[in-house]
């Protein structure tokens, strides 16, 4: 189930309209929920530990995808999804997903420049993954700490970094499901990728954009 929350003064039928649905799919096929700010949602409870690390990947995916949307709908424009208030809006649901206020882990977003809406998801996709590991991860035991998501768009290129001040990764770190995602989408972009222990873990991506487009 993917939520959209309404601006405030929009109806049921501008959303669904400028977002290229029929009221008919908000009921129906694309499992869409458009909902007032004011009202509450309830998530689901998952037990099982193996079926919530799958549970919380692929609400993780399904996030990233409905806060482009949400950005489509706000901007009104498939070519230029403002990166910062996008990230900022993943960063707040891996927030809330893993508890990093109650953890006492910060999370920073600073990010300038646009992209159009594949490489947009693509990102948000890649940072949501990163994040989430991170927060999973570094701070093991009570260990309080940051994470900040960066993103940038200078001449012809566009650099996403995600570091941590954990623990850093383990010599027998193995990447699961999700990083499989992130390889994935690295490839799509043709993306150049660095990890690097530096106080904790930082990745980075750099991949190339027209200047036209910035």
């Amino acid at each position: 189930m993917i939520t959209v929350r309404l601006p405030h003064g929009a109806t049921l039928a501008t959303a669904t309209e400028r977002l290229g649905l029929s009221e008919d799919d908000v009921d129906t096929g694309y499992g869409l929920v458009l909902v007032d700010p004011g009202q509450g949602l309830y998530g689901l409870r998952v037990t099982d530990e193996a079926a919530r690390d799958v549970f919380d990947e692929i609400s993780r995916r399904i996030q990233a995808i409905a806060l482009v949307h949400q950005s489509l709908y706000e901007q009104q424009s498939a070519a230029n999804i403002d990166m910062h208030a996008y990230l900022a809006k993943l960063a707040e649901f891996g927030a809330n997903v893993y508890g990093s206020d109650e953890r006492g882990i910060a999370i920073g977003v600073r990010a300038n420049g646009r992209l159009d809406l594949d490489k947009a998801v693509s990102v948000g996709v890649i940072a949501s993954e990163v994040l989430a590991n991170a927060l999973k991860h570094a701070f093991p035991d009570g260990r309080t700490g940051r994470v900040d998501v960066e993103f940038s768009r200078g001449q012809g290129e566009c650099v996403l970094c995600v570091r941590d001040d954990g623990v850093g990764m383990p010599d027998d770190y193995r990447p699961g499901t999700g990083m499989g995602i992130v390889n994935a989408l690295i490839t799509q972009l043709e993306a150049q990728v660095a990890i690097r222990r530096e106080g904790g873990t930082v990745f980075e991506i750099r991949f190339a954009v027209p200047d036209a487009a910035a």
